[in-house]
């Protein structure tokens, strides 16, 4: 296994160096070409995305790391998925993951049945781009379709590395949230922090939000607000781990014991 981050960030090499020791892989950082092995990534950057691409077209399986569903941060929970940027966010949890779940502290809030704007979150050019979008296509296309839609104020909340690479300041997921009617994403990760928060959340991508969201801006105005969330959230927990638990090879195992059952699924 070949882990591939970005070698100038700390985090990157920190959180890289987990899961490396965690599966007996190796540090790649972000050399030219694609290594003959398995290949896991901590997040896609103009450094890796050549590597990731090379990866999903070489047929062998290759992981992906990025900040956890919830609870996230760099001494929070991370996700890894298996030929997937998400989880699907379906499935039936165990009675594990819902301890789990209830250890990481997640509140998850009462739907909630009013609200004021809706906020929509951009992601950056290559998510758009590896589903054959574009990113101002994207926000047009959603922006004018609202607009057609729904007379609720919108806000269009920007990546926040992006933000912060421009020297600018926006308010924090949370702030947007408050008073929000719905949030509408792409496949941003945000949309399953609303749905903790009680946010009705729209997404048109793939999304471990999707069991949970709506998928058609035309219900804008009656959102679903779906039953379930508690189990949707314990299957989310149980695929998050922090960086001691990736070192100490608890998210490979878990990894890899998934791996087993979807063959065993299919050979029956």
């Amino acid at each position: 296994m070949s882990v591939y981050f970005e070698p100038g960030k700390r985090k990157s090499r920190k959180v890289a160096r987990a899961f490396a020791d965690g599966c007996g892989g190796i540090m790649a950082g972000a050399p030219a070409e694609l290594q003959p092995c398995l290949a896991a990534f901590y997040g896609v950057k103009p450094e890796t995305a050549h590597l990731f691409e090379a990866a999903e077209k070489s047929g062998r399986d290759w992981y992906y790391i990025d900040n956890g569903y919830f609870r996230a941060g760099e001494d929070g929970y991370f996700r890894v998925t298996r030929n997937r940027i998400q989880h699907s966010g379906r499935g039936a949890p165990r009675p594990e993951d819902h301890t789990r779940l209830r250890r990481m502290g997640v509140d998850i809030a009462p739907w909630r049945p009013a609200g004021r704007h809706i906020v929509v979150c951009l992601q950056t050019e290559w998510w758009y781009r590896r589903w054959g979008r574009s990113r101002e296509s994207w926000l047009t296309g959603v922006t004018q379709t609202l607009a057609d839609l729904t007379d609720r104020l919108i806000v269009v909340r920007e990546k926040p590395h992006l933000v912060r690479q421009a020297g600018m300041s926006q308010p924090s997921l949370a702030e947007h949230l408050k008073d929000a009617w719905a949030l509408v994403a792409f496949t941003s990760n945000a949309a399953v922090e609303a749905i903790i928060a009680g946010v009705p959340a729209f997404v048109d991508g793939p999304s471990a939000a999707a069991p949970m969201a709506n998928d058609r801006l035309a219900a804008i105005e009656h959102p679903r607000r779906p039953e379930g969330r508690e189990d949707w959230a314990a299957v989310l927990a149980a695929n998050q781990w922090s960086l001691e638990e990736m070192k100490l090879g608890i998210a490979w195992k878990a990894l890899t014991r998934d791996k087993r059952a979807a063959a065993e699924d299919e050979g029956r």
